[in-house]
């Protein structure tokens, strides 16, 4: 007996059938990413856009093997996370396939999303610079020790700033409180020049105000 899922039982249609199967399991999200376009990306929820195809490759890893910085900063955008493995084997994160694919327009748009130069970029904890060492790219070193250097004055700069504005509330902090004591201060000096004054006139003294500073 033949199945009926098979094209002997589909006839003169299974062509068809086979084309109609394919394009119901097909999300169009490999083809968006092909073709740089978002459009056919909208239409697809977060569970979609991070689920694998059929041999377990992820979007973030078809936009590095097609080198679509542009969609890779829309799934971004839309959710998905850019630091995780992106394999079939859990192996490598997109910084790791941009960097053994020499996809350097890729490795800057990684770097603007934030993940990180100095951190592992593989499943045994190496560093991306390690990897354009065994591959020999001293374009990709570069590019990449430069991304570091940056991220480090940037780091130094806003360290800096923290230090002075830090600073200046402390020293403005200061300033507020001597105010406030010179404040009492001049307050109690007051009261008791006017207990001196109470006294003397109760005293009988014709002009209160001669020694009252004393």
């Amino acid at each position: 007996m033949t199945h009926r899922a098979s094209s002997h039982s589909w006839g003169a249609d299974a062509g068809a059938h086979l084309c109609g199967i394919v394009v119901e399991a097909n999300s169009g999200a490999a083809q968006g990413v092909w073709a740089g376009r978002t459009d056919q990306l909208e239409l697809l929820t977060l569970a979609q856009l991070q689920e694998p195809d059929d041999i377990g490759l992820t979007l973030p890893f078809l936009c590095v093997y097609y080198d679509r910085p542009e969609i890779m900063k829309y799934l971004k955008g839309r959710g998905l996370d850019m630091s995780e493995k992106c394999d079939p084997m859990k192996w490598g994160s997109p910084l790791f396939y941009a960097i053994h694919m020499r996809r350097y327009r890729m490795i800057e748009m990684l770097d603007e999303m934030g993940v990180g130069m100095e951190m592992p970029c593989d499943d045994i904890g190496q560093l991306p610079l390690m990897h354009c060492k065994i591959l020999d790219d001293k374009h990709g070193a570069d590019l990449i020790t430069g991304i570091i250097n940056r991220t480090r004055k940037a780091a130094l700069l806003i360290q800096k700033n923290f230090l002075r504005t830090k600073q200046r509330r402390i020293y403005l902090a200061m300033k507020a409180g001597m105010a406030l004591i010179n404040r009492a201060l001049r307050g109690m000096m007051g009261r008791k020049r006017g207990r001196a004054r109470r006294k003397k006139v109760m005293e009988g003294d014709d002009d209160p105000d001669a020694d009252a500073d004393d």
